[in-house]
C-alpha cells in the first residue's frame, strides 16, 4: 500500500511545475499575469511532504532547507508572496538534489511495460501540448552577428523542451521504445535551442558511465570527463582564437555593440560580477544580494528584467557564497548517492552556458533517476532473461 501512495505522490510531484508552466501560459495569451512560479512552491512543499510522510520524521536537511528558504523570504524587499515565488526556483533544486534519491529508494518495484506505457502516452501528450502553443506563440526572430536565428517556444520554451526531449529520449531508449527517442532528439533540434548537442553529448556519457558500472571503470570514465570538458574548452578557445585576436574575443563578449554573438550574455556576467565584488558589503558576499536582485540589476542597467542563463552567476550575485556552496555541496552529494558523476559535469556545462534550475530541476533530476535505475536493472535482469521488473533501489 505504501508503495502504490509513493508512486502516486511521484506522478503528481513530476506533474505539478509542468501543469502550471501550462496554466501560466493560457493565463498570460489571456492577457493575465502568469502564476506558474506558485505551482513551484506547491511543488516544494509537497517533496517536502512526500518525504516527511515516508520518515515520519523531520530530518535536519529538510529543516535547515525550510529555514533557509525562510531567510530569504524574509530579507527581500517586498512582499511575502512575491518574495516566496522569486525564492522558490533555487530552494527547490538544493531540496530535489537532497531528496529524490531517499525518495525513490523507497519506491521497491516497478513493472516496466506498464512505466513504458504510461511514458509513451505522457510523452505524446507532452509533445503536442508544446507543439500547439509554440504554434499559437508563434517563432520568435534573433538576429545574430552573423545570421538571424528563428527558435520556438510553447508553454515551456525551448532550451527546456530540449532538456526534456532528450533525456526522455534518453529513458525510452532504455525501454526500447523504438522511433520515439529519435522523434524527440530530432525535436529538440527542430525547436531551435543550441544546447541540445551539449545536453545530448552529457547524457550519452552518463548511459556509458551506467553501462560501464564496475568501480574502477567508473573511476576512470569520471576523470575522462573532466579531461573531455577541459579539452572541450581549450579547443573551443584555440577555435576562436584562430579567426579572432584576444582583443577581438573581449570586444565580441564585452562590448555592448556585439551582444547578438552570445544574445548578451557574457556582457550580463560581466558586470554582474564586478558589480557583486566592488558594490556589496560582507553580508551580501556572504549571503547574496537578495532573490530579485538579478532583475533589479538588469533593470537598471538594461531597462529590461532579464536573468543570467547561468546558475552560477545567478545564485552567486543573489544568493552569496552560502548559496553556490550549497548548490555545489548538494550538487556532488547528489552525484555520490546515485553513483554517476557525469552528471555533476553535466549540470556545470549546462548551467554555464545557459542555464538549469530555471527550467525545471525537480523533473530533470527524478528523469535522472529514472534512466539510471532503468538502466542498471535491465543490464542486471538480462542475466536472468527476465525484464519484467524494474527495481529502485
Amino acid at each position: 500500500m505504501q508503495d502504490y501512495i509513493l508512486k502516486k505522490r511521484l506522478f503528481w510531484l513530476l506533474l505539478i511545475t509542468p501543469i502550471g508552466w501550462l496554466v501560466g501560459f493560457v493565463l498570460e495569451i489571456s492577457g493575465f499575469k502568469s502564476i506558474s512560479s506558485y505551482f513551484s512552491l506547491i511543488s516544494f512543499l509537497y517533496l517536502i511532504s512526500t518525504f516527511v510522510k515516508l520518515e515520519e520524521k523531520i530530518p535536519p536537511g529538510i529543516f535547515l532547507l525550510t529555514v533557509y528558504f525562510g531567510f530569504n523570504v524574509l530579507r527581500f524587499d517586498g512582499s511575502l508572496i512575491k518574495a516566496s515565488r522569486e525564492s522558490i526556483e533555487f530552494v527547490l533544486l538544493l531540496a530535489s538534489l537532497l531528496l529524490a534519491k531517499p525518495i525513490l529508494s523507497r519506491c521497491t518495484t516497478l513493472n516496466i511495460f506498464k512505466v513504458k506505457n504510461q511514458l509513451l502516452w505522457g510523452v505524446t501528450l507532452f509533445i503536442l501540448i508544446y507543439a500547439t502553443t509554440a504554434i499559437i506563440a508563434g517563432p520568435r526572430v534573433q538576429e545574430g552577428i552573423d545570421k538571424t536565428r528563428i527558435y520556438y517556444d510553447g508553454f515551456i520554451n525551448s532550451h527546456a523542451f530540449s532538456y526534456y526531449a532528450i533525456l526522455l529520449g534518453a529513458l525510452l531508449l532504455m525501454l526500447k521504445a523504438r522511433y520515439y527517442p529519435i522523434l524527440l532528439i530530432i525535436l529538440s533540434f527542430i525547436v531551435g535551442n543550441r544546447s541540445c548537442v551539449i545536453v545530448l553529448f552529457f547524457v550519452a556519457l552518463f548511459l556509458f558511465e551506467n553501462y560501464i558500472n564496475k568501480k574502477v571503470f567508473s573511476n576512470f570514465i569520471k576523470v575522462t570527463c573532466y579531461i573531455a570538458f577541459l579539452a572541450l574548452l581549450y579547443f573551443l578557445y584555440h577555435f576562436l582564437t584562430g579567426y579572432y585576436s584576444i582583443t577581438e574575443l573581449q570586444d565580441l563578449f564585452l562590448n555592448d555593440e556585439n551582444t547578438e554573438f552570445t544574445s548578451g550574455r557574457t556582457t550580463l556576467w560581466y558586470n554582474s560580477l564586478i558589480d557583486f565584488v566592488f558594490n556589496g558589503d560582507v553580508n551580501q558576499f556572504i549571503f547574496g544580494k537578495g532573490p530579485d536582485a538579478f532583475e533589479n540589476l538588469s533593470m537598471r542597467l538594461y531597462n529590461n528584467t532579464l536573468w543570467a542563463h547561468n546558475d552560477f552567476v545567478q545564485v552567486l550575485y543573489c544568493y552569496g557564497l552560502f548559496g553556490i556552496s550549497a548548490y555545489f555541496l548538494l550538487l556532488f552529494k547528489f552525484c555520490k548517492d546515485i553513483g554517476n558523476y557525469t552528471f555533476f559535469l553535466f549540470v556545470l556545462a549546462i548551467g554555464s552556458l545557459n542555464g538549469f534550475y530555471k527550467y525545471g530541476a525537480l523533473q530533470i533530476i527524478f528523469i535522472m533517476c529514472f534512466i539510471q535505475y532503468a538502466q542498471r536493472t535491465i543490464l542486471l535482469y538480462k542475466k536472468y532473461n527476465d525484464s519484467t521488473t524494474l527495481k529502485v533501489s
